[in-house]
């Protein structure tokens, strides 16, 4: 991970779609070894999230990644499908993060 100024660490210590889009275009902030693959859920958007905010067992099944990363950023289940399932293709980091954009800009 590189070094990140005071400010910054600490907003991206605290779970939020702001910060998950953050993470997503800057991947030098990614954990090591984490590689985007948005057909396998570990490794999409919503593995990114858990791995920088998950406590646990990680999800298995699409339906429990659903339910904890609506949890995790206060938003509906609906609302995690139409942020992490129903993307625009083709789907890399920098488009999703475009995605959970548009949805904050949305959803003030």
């Amino acid at each position: 991970m590189s070094t990140l100024d005071d400010r910054t660490a600490a907003w991206l210590a605290t779970p939020s779609l702001a910060g998950l889009s953050y993470r997503l275009t800057h991947p030098e902030v990614w954990p090591r070894r984490f590689e985007f693959d948005f057909g396998y859920s570990p490794c999409c958007g919503m593995g990114l999230a858990f791995r920088a905010w998950g406590v646990g067992r990680r999800p298995d099944a699409m339906s429990d990644w659903l339910d904890w990363v609506a949890r995790l950023f206060n938003i509906t289940t609906g609302d995690a499908m139409s942020l992490f399932v129903y993307v625009p293709h083709p789907v890399t980091p920098r488009s999703l993060a475009a995605h959970i954009d548009a949805y904050l800009a949305a959803h003030p």
